[in-house]
């Protein structure tokens, strides 16, 4: 019998030596830790592209060429997401044989189009395992004590330079000088009590 909390389960030989050759790659030492990390990057993935039908772009037909010749026509759809500002997610690529391609996003990729995911939307299984990975991406890690948020580096920066000169603390001012994702972040610092207004030198400070 297994131990007390898992299963045991049947899965086909190849798919066990997938499995191998992705612990042997990431370093992980039993095929548990592979399935949750599997899992884990699913669901961040997936909270990024699932969207509502009605976000789905009209179809776009692609013609590719190789070696001067037109190959048939790929019809592509793509999705907007208005949270990001209409930007089209999903990246198609042409690969040295003419023929389209969808760029692997890697979790990096994901929170760099977010901008701000907190972990409470992703769910992952094992969320120690989760944000240790986040971290090696070079994701900022902001722990709270509700929630955890991951942050694109490059924007995270950007934010702190103008947290820096915030110098009110009336609400509507500071949603009207900051952009919905910086305003997020705010909401959650403040809400985590990692920031504070220094009603000395009138301006907010990291705690």
């Amino acid at each position: 019998m297994p131990p007390r909390g898992f299963k045991t389960i049947t899965i086909r030989e190849e798919l066990k030596e997938r499995l191998e050759e992705i612990a042997r790659a990431k370093g992980f030492t039993n095929l548990n830790d592979v399935v949750a990390h599997i899992l884990d990057v699913y669901s961040l993935v997936n909270s990024l592209f699932t969207v509502a039908p009605s976000k789905i772009l009209p179809s776009s037909t692609v013609n590719t060429v190789t070696d001067g010749k037109i190959l048939p026509s790929t019809t592509v759809n793509t999705v907007s997401d208005g949270s990001i500002y209409g930007k089209r997610l999903q990246s198609v690529t042409v690969n040295e044989r003419g023929k389209l391609s969808r760029k692997k996003a890697t979790m990096l990729d994901v929170i760099r189009e977010r901008k701000v995911q907190f972990l409470s939307e992703i769910k992952p299984r094992n969320p120690d395992r989760f944000l240790a990975r986040a971290r090696d991406y070079g994701i900022e890690v902001i722990e709270g004590s509700k929630d955890v948020a991951l942050v694109d580096p490059g924007f995270y920066k950007g934010f702190l330079e103008k947290l820096h000169v915030l110098d009110t603390v009336n609400e509507e001012r500071i949603r009207k000088i900051l952009n919905p994702e910086a305003y997020k972040l705010f909401r959650f610092l403040v809400e985590n009590g990692l920031i504070y207004y220094d009603r000395i030198e009138g301006r907010w400070r990291l705690v």
